[in-house]
């Protein structure tokens, strides 16, 4: 366990969320987590915070706050002043009943992975304060499958089995093979023929990575298991998926139960037999055309991003092999279809965008035969949207043999976010709130709102429009006259795309009571003041609502309002405001050691809030 102690000492002066407080006798004591707390997506957890003191609290003397650092910057997430909570994140909570018995943990629902960074708990009991901190980890565990599921080979063809791990956080992951033969009870870990790529970014903060490895059939192979372990942190052990592989014994030749008598008959049928030998090695063994699998294709295909087509050309030979990627233009795709009669395919033309040298090719040999996996790494546009992709594989003189898919391209929306008008609701007054879903693809898309979980039936909705480049967008918004009894209340819209796994889930809660300002420490420009050279002093406020807000500058204890300005309230999407005042003095000796108070009022502040700064002169 971690501890902090703050050991209280005449005559320092500590400011902290709008009051000021002198420290004298006693000790503050909390305890938070010294490791990191680790968590699964869509799970509640809770943020270990307890404190102890000298003193005997009551709730009304204990102020509380926890900040956390997450990948987006510094927020505000919880703070109780003794009489009023403010939430800034959905689903945070500390209990007033265990607060009174020391206990400030923080408790998180649905954790995301933009929840995850460094959180920090601040206990306030006058005239005493102490913090601590604790790392929160948060991680996705993966979707695993396992392609095909049940394998089957011939003797002597090669096969390849594709693992592909999908949707997963952190970045870090282990993927190993094994097989279990039935000469052989115990897994082995199998190293050749296994080619694992890069985890690629899925644009929604998680990771996707694909590992295959090619099956050299032979009998004993049949029944083997195979097994595709994955090791991440969202496992408490090692993830494992496995398949058995049927091995085909190839069809035996027919074979006449007619025996002629005699040696002559026997001298011929031998003579015959030697002659079909030598005819069927150099027409068939000599020359062996191969097979070539479908183009495998990621289950999720997301424009911008790169994916990989593969396609398996095995058991040929002789070695030589020409490979050519195609893509068609969506009218020769059309053209071709009205030419082709329904169980043949016959292209009218060789033409379409050659991208054989994107494509990487790996030759491998078994025995006397050849393969060859074929990968092509693209990055589709929404113009790819069902286009047509090809393999084309020429042997020698054989007929060339075609293999084609048609790509599904989708886009994840670009925004989603609840607007409210007006932004700061009122009782009485009818709320608008809308849920704003832009640049998506395709443009099926289903939206619900929720009333503390409850189904909102009555809905207006507008759209899905297109846009110039082909994108859709939607929006959606529900009316509602707001009551005394909605505060707290909060609005949920779930958004339903094929981009999606699942839905996303976006939240608004009502609040009737205003928001107070984060007022921020004094800064001074320059950082140093100087005698008889002009400084400006600035104290930054924000996150508050209504804008109405009231600041005044204090020297010595004395209202200034020369040199004092503001600028204007800006507005951000979440209908709060932000402000920055200033106070312009040129100091002189006399005001070495002079201390600049900086007052904030504010209707949602249950007093004011107050920041100082000492001047500290260079001569």
């Amino acid at each position: 366990m971690r501890t902090f102690f703050l050991h209280g000492k005449g005559s320092i002066q500590l400011l902290y969320i709008g009051l000021q407080f002198i420290v004298y006798g006693g000790t503050l004591k909390l305890t938070s987590s010294t490791f990191p707390v680790y968590s699964l997506a869509g799970s509640d957890v809770e943020l270990t915070c307890t404190f102890s003191s000298s003193l005997t609290p009551q709730l009304t003397d204990i102020a509380v706050e926890w900040k956390a650092d997450t990948r987006d910057g510094q927020m505000m997430v919880y703070s109780f002043d003794g009489r009023k909570e403010v939430y800034n994140r959905n689903g945070s909570e500390v209990s007033q009943r265990r607060l009174v018995l020391g206990d400030a943990s923080l408790h998180l629902r649905n954790v995301t992975v933009g929840d995850e960074g460094l959180y920090t708990c601040t206990v306030l009991i006058t005239p005493e304060m102490a913090f601590g901190t604790t790392q929160l980890d948060v991680s996705v565990q993966p979707s695993v499958t396992l392609l095909p599921e049940l394998p089957a080979i011939t003797v002597g063809e090669e096969r390849t089995m594709l693992c592909e791990i999908n949707r997963f956080y952190p970045k870090p992951i282990d993927v190993v093979w094994f097989i279990k033969k039935d000469f052989n009870p115990e897994q082995e870990a199998v190293s050749r023929d296994v080619c694992t790529g890069i985890p690629l970014p899925n644009g929604d903060e998680t990771f996707s990575v694909q590992s295959r490895i090619t099956l050299w059939a032979t009998a004993k192979e049949s029944d083997a298991v195979y097994t595709c372990q994955v090791r991440h942190k969202s496992y408490k052990t090692a993830f494992r998926t496995n398949t058995t592989l049927t091995v085909i014994e190839p069809e035996p030749a027919y074979r006449s139960p007619t025996v002629i008598a005699g040696t002559a008959a026997a001298s011929i049928l031998v003579t015959v037999a030697v002659l079909g030998a030598v005819f069927i090695h150099f027409k068939y063994l000599q020359k062996v055309p191969p097979k070539v699998s479908e183009i495998l294709v990621p289950e999720m295909i997301f424009g911008n991003e790169t994916v990989t087509l593969i396609c398996n050309i095995s058991a040929f030979r002789p070695k030589q092999v020409q490979m050519k990627w195609l893509r068609l233009s969506h009218n020769q795709s059309l053209q071709e279809k009205e030419h082709c009669s329904s169980s043949e395919r016959i292209p009218l033309q060789e033409a379409g965008e050659d991208l054989s040298d994107m494509a990487v090719n790996k030759p491998l040999k078994h025995g006397r035969l050849y393969s060859t996996v074929s990968c092509l790494r693209i990055v589709p546009t929404l113009d790819d949207d069902n286009r047509e992709y090809r393999c084309r594989v020429q042997h020698g003189k054989s007929k060339p043999v075609i293999k084609s898919t048609n790509l599904r391209v989708k886009v994840r929306p670009s925004y989603c976010q609840i607007t409210s008008l007006p932004h700061i609701p009122e009782p009485g007054k009818q709320l608008v709130l809308c849920c704003r879903t832009e640049q998506f693809y395709p443009r099926a898309i289903t939206l619900k709102w929720f009333r503390d979980e409850l189904l909102v039936e009555q809905f207006t909705q507008f759209g899905p429009f297109q846009d110039r480049g082909g994108l859709y967008s939607v929006w959606n918004q529900i009316e509602l006259t707001v009551s005394k009894n909605d505060h707290k209340v909060v609005y949920t819209c779930r958004v339903y795309h094929e981009s999606f796994t699942g839905f996303k889930e976006l939240s608004y809660r009502i609040n009737l009571q205003g928001m107070p300002p984060e007022v921020l420490w004094i800064t001074s420009d320059p950082a140093q003041p100087e005698v008889g050279k002009e400084c400006a002093l600035n104290c930054h406020m924000n996150n508050f609502c209504p804008d109405t807000i009231t600041v005044k500058w204090l020297k010595n204890n004395l209202q200034v309002d020369n040199g004092v300005s503001s600028s204007p309230s800006i507005l951000d999407t979440n209908g709060r405001y932000s402000l920055y005042s200033f106070l312009k003095l040129t100091p002189t000796r006399d005001d070495q050691g002079s201390v600049i108070k900086c007052i904030v009022e504010h209707s949602a502040l249950t007093s004011c809030e107050e920041r100082s700064y000492r001047l500290h002169l260079v001569n």
